[in-house]
């Protein structure tokens, strides 16, 4: 009898710890399982965002190789991409810490263009507005040429009027002005609000903001109000001087 005892009490110990025992090799399993399912979708996450900045490096070396606003048609055209899809509101908007070019579309109704951001000097965030450092490219030009923009990023340009005001009537911008003599520093001229008039206004400088830097002050400030003038069209006959242009442009 006592025997039997033993032996039932024995069978139901052995019962329950079987019974614990897969209970906690079934949490163990599920624990791994978990896990594995975690790992795999990190993994996929990590392939994915690297697959991600592959092709961003590839676009934005595509890009790098673009010279002029023909450029982008051919680009979308070879890529299969339409340009509006790899555009930028500005320069603020650029993934790439770098300086380099960039498809910029300040609004959804205008035309993208190639432009050139400064990224590495002056906090970055900057749209090289005009570029003449070497007196190369000739910049007595008429007022098509002013309005539409001239020369090429990789060298001495002019972005073009329409496309400031574009910019600047899309959202508030800075203008900053850097002059490089031959000898001695660069001096700077920065000013906090900068907005360009419509073709019909003759694209005035409606707006130049609070002003720190240097002797680059005059030269602008003069011209506030001003319409823009070109050697076959004298908008301000009065002053006799034409609206001067400016360098770097951030929104």
């Amino acid at each position: 009898m006592l025997a039997s005892k033993l032996e039932y009490l024995q069978d139901k110990i052995i019962e329950t710890m079987e019974q614990k025992l897969s209970g906690a090799i079934d949490q163990l399993n599920h624990t791994i399982d978990h896990k594995l399912n975690a790992l795999q979708t990190r993994t996929h996450t990590v392939l994915s965002q690297q697959m991600v900045w592959a092709n961003e490096e590839k676009l934005w070396k595509d890009i790098q190789l673009l010279a002029s606003n023909n450029d982008i048609a051919r680009f979308a055209l070879s890529s299969g991409l339409d340009a509006r899809s790899v555009s930028s509101r500005s320069c603020k908007g650029m993934q790439q810490e770098r300086t380099g070019k960039l498809v910029i579309q300040p609004t959804g109704n205008v035309e993208p263009f190639l432009g050139l951001c400064e990224q590495t000097r002056f906090g970055g965030g900057w749209l090289v507005i005009q570029r003449r450092d070497k007196g190369l490219l000739n910049f007595r030009r008429n007022w098509t040429a002013y309005r539409n923009g001239f020369g090429s990023i990789a060298g001495e340009f002019w972005l073009g009027l329409e496309r400031l005001h574009q910019l600047t009537s899309a959202r508030p911008h800075e203008l900053l002005v850097e002059l490089k003599y031959t000898a001695g520093e660069p001096v700077y001229a920065h000013y906090r609000e900068f907005q360009i008039g419509s073709e019909v206004e003759q694209y005035t400088l409606k707006k130049l903001g609070a002003y720190t830097g240097a002797e680059a002050d005059n030269l602008l400030l003069s011209h506030r109000n001003k319409k823009f003038s070109t050697m076959d069209r004298d908008n301000d006959a009065k002053t006799g001087k034409d609206l001067c242009l400016m360098p770097l442009a951030n929104a």
